[in-house]
């Protein structure tokens, strides 16, 4: 459904129900400001149905480096900059399909800095953070990609800001999820940083994923290929769905029954309102 479609949509709803004199035993909308979500539920004699999960959390995806700065360089010669957009809109694409709005940081090859900046790295994060604040995010995904001297090393690890309880919650939840779905990606578990830039000036949770090894050939292959990268997506999606249900805020409305909800109420102008102004996307 289009996001401009949602208000009229809203409206014959509400219409209908007060034409037939049901409103309050078949409409119940719910506001719940911690996960920006509206739930409305549909009542049928009396019993209700499966509730409508109309989501805004707005995801960044930030892509590391670019330009001239390749970020690492596998054995092979792949450049993590590449690999880390390629997942990037695969993920963008994956959230977008679940209902998220998402927001990336670096849409093309260049960085996010000027070709006369005198220094291009410092210009790159300043933008990245901006982009990242201006967007007002439930969270941030950062995408990179790892190397070590021991070329037997391998795995995916999530980093979260060690004075951040959300962001822990969420690297956890990310990188459990990761393992479930790309066993091969190792046992490697999340780990808390103080230094990397982004972590320490930015606002909203945040996580940096490192997909994998670049310095280890076999997985540096698999790196490169469409089903690796596409599991390690979906991996991610599922951590950050599964955060987002049970965010550090409270549980979400919509990972609990709807009889829980505490004391719901009829749809009401107010209800209409805020469904219209945030712009929901089912």
């Amino acid at each position: 459904m289009k996001k401009w479609m949602l208000p009229t949509v809203a409206f014959a709803i509400l219409f209908f129900c007060m034409a037939v004199g049901k409103l309050s035993q078949r409409t119940v909308a719910v506001y719940n400001e911690n996960v920006s979500r509206v739930v409305v539920t549909y009542y049928d004699d009396g019993e209700p149905g499966e509730p409508v999960i109309l989501k805004e959390q707005v995801i960044v995806l930030d892509a590391g480096h670019g330009g001239w700065d390749p970020g690492k360089v596998g054995v092979s010669g792949t450049l993590e900059k590449d690999i880390n957009l390629q997942i990037v809109y695969r993920l963008a694409e994956e959230l977008e399909k679940r209902g998220y709005p998402v927001v990336l940081t670096r849409t093309g090859e260049k960085g996010l800095y000027s070709d006369g900046a005198t220094n291009k790295k410092r210009e790159d994060m300043a933008n990245r953070v901006k982009c990242i604040e201006e967007a007002a995010p439930a969270i941030t995904v950062s995408i990179h990609q790892n190397s070590y001297p021991d070329a037997g090393v391998h795995g995916a690890q999530v980093f979260y800001y060690e004075g951040s309880a959300e962001g822990k919650m969420l690297a956890a939840s990310i990188q459990k999820a990761i393992r479930e779905q790309v066993p091969q990606s190792g046992e490697r578990k999340e780990k808390a940083n103080k230094d990397y830039y982004l972590l320490t000036h930015t606002t909203c949770p945040i996580v940096i994923v490192e997909c994998g090894f670049l310095s280890n050939s076999a997985e540096e292959k698999l790196l490169t290929t469409e089903s690796y990268q596409e599991s390690v997506v979906q991996g991610i999606c599922n951590g950050i769905e599964s955060y987002l249900s049970y965010s550090a805020e409270g549980v979400s409305v919509s990972a609990v029954p709807v009889a829980a909800l505490a004391e719901p109420t009829a749809v009401s102008a107010a209800s209409i309102a805020a469904i219209e102004a945030s712009g929901f996307r089912v």
